[in-house]
């Protein structure tokens, strides 16, 4: 038998995402295999033109980054815990994607982020081939490869917000968007 508030809440929300023309929604545990199994359904369920392609890259990056760098917090568990999802509106797609961080980590992350955000596209175009030409001597987790290459496939910059859930650990989220040609 069907719990009625159940049944009233995923109507809810199933009203909210028609409302925000919201076309993919993942919210759950961000392992390899469940980011390999999303990005399979979501290529599978795209056309093939430029813009697709685009938006596609684009959000491998930000699946793996929450698939990588999220914090786990004090839950005891191998995956890492996220969202993500892809709307449309105002001709364009919309990729949001969400994850905690730790506190003391906020700060350099943040820092990098508006780094990338002030750099023009030849700059940023430099600054990537750069981070290739030095990959040995570089951490990979400390470059932000991915992020750069967000911005160049977008051609935007990342906004992003954080909210602080406790003294250790903070919500992260990362925005961005491609225009509809």
């Amino acid at each position: 038998e069907f719990e009625k508030n159940s049944m009233h809440d995923i109507r809810t929300l199933h009203e909210r995402l028609n409302n925000e023309n919201i076309l993919i929604n993942f919210d759950g545990y961000f392992d390899q295999t469940n980011v390999l199994n999303l990005l399979s359904i979501i290529k599978s369920q795209m056309d093939k033109t430029a813009t697709a392609k685009r938006v596609y890259h684009i959000m491998v990056e930000l699946l793996q980054n929450i698939s990588k760098h999220a914090e786990r917090g004090e839950m005891q568990i191998d995956e890492n815990p996220g969202i993500f999802y892809l709307s449309e509106a105002d001709n364009k797609f919309i990729m949001t994607a969400g994850n905690f961080i730790q506190r003391d980590h906020v700060h350099e992350f943040t820092k990098k982020l508006d780094f990338i955000n002030d750099m023009n596209n030849d700059e940023l175009h430099h600054y990537y081939d750069q981070i290739l030409l030095d990959y040995g001597n570089v951490s990979g987790k400390k470059t932000g490869l991915g992020l750069v290459d967000i911005r160049l496939k977008s051609d935007n910059k990342l906004n992003y917000s954080t909210y602080n859930i406790n003294d250790k650990t903070t919500f992260l989220t990362i925005q961005t968007s491609v225009k509809l040609k």
